[in-house]
């Protein structure tokens, strides 16, 4: 059973159907009016209001109906199981159903179960009010041009200053020649030196008388 304060929050019969949103429930849908069927166990869906055809569903594969109140036939629809085995069967005799078959394309092995009426379309939501631009705002004014500082007049060269005069060559002085050898003075002659004195020694003393 699909949780209730989930059904309550969303609402319609996608609450009755699904238990668990990350595996929804594998059904299609069937429109037409009920009557009741051949077998126990088993409701009849007349697909259009000729009860021209039906299908025999198993009250096991039926998991929701809805009633069609905007039709003034009636009707109603079916959640019905995939993997149901259902029983398709036309309700006319076949000397009528051959005849309809004649003015119509090649026969189908099942009926097409009719379209069932489109959903009333929604109207998109209104439009958003456009915002207004924001006003363009002007770039600021250039700056004046500045003009350039004035060149400096320019300044004479310096008048070209000649080199000093070369100074005169000063003359050499005379040669100056060297002054004349002293004369050689002669040798003295040679003195011996003079013998020393002779200097008288004294006799010994005489010996002494022998001591016997």
């Amino acid at each position: 059973m699909a949780n209730p304060q989930q059904s309550k929050d969303t609402g319609g019969f996608p609450a009755h159907l699904v238990e668990d949103p990350n595996h929804p429930p594998n059904l299609y849908v069937l429109f037409g009016y009920l009557g009741a069927a051949s077998q126990k166990g088993q409701a009849r869906l007349y697909l259009d209001p000729a009860l021209s055809s039906f299908v025999d569903i198993p009250d096991e594969a039926i998991v929701h109906r809805v009633p069609a109140e905007q039709s003034p036939l009636g009707g109603v629809y079916l959640w019905v199981k995939r993997d149901a085995n259902l029983a398709y069967g036309p309700s006319l005799p076949t000397s009528v159903q051959q005849s309809s078959n004649l003015k119509g394309s090649q026969a189908m092995p099942y009926p097409c179960s009719p379209c069932a009426p489109c959903q009333p379309c929604v109207p998109p939501p209104p439009c958003q009010p456009c915002v207004p631009c924001h006003p363009c705002v002007p770039p600021p004014p250039c700056h004046p041009c500045v003009p350039p500082p004035p060149c400096h007049p320019c300044v004479p060269c310096h008048p070209c200053v000649p080199p000093p005069p070369c100074h005169p060559c000063v003359p050499c002085h005379p040669c100056v020649p060297p002054p004349p050898c002293h004369p050689c003075v002669p040798c003295h002659p040679c003195v011996p030196p003079p013998c020393p004195p002779c200097i008288p020694l004294p006799c010994p003393p005489p010996c002494g008388p022998c001591i016997q």
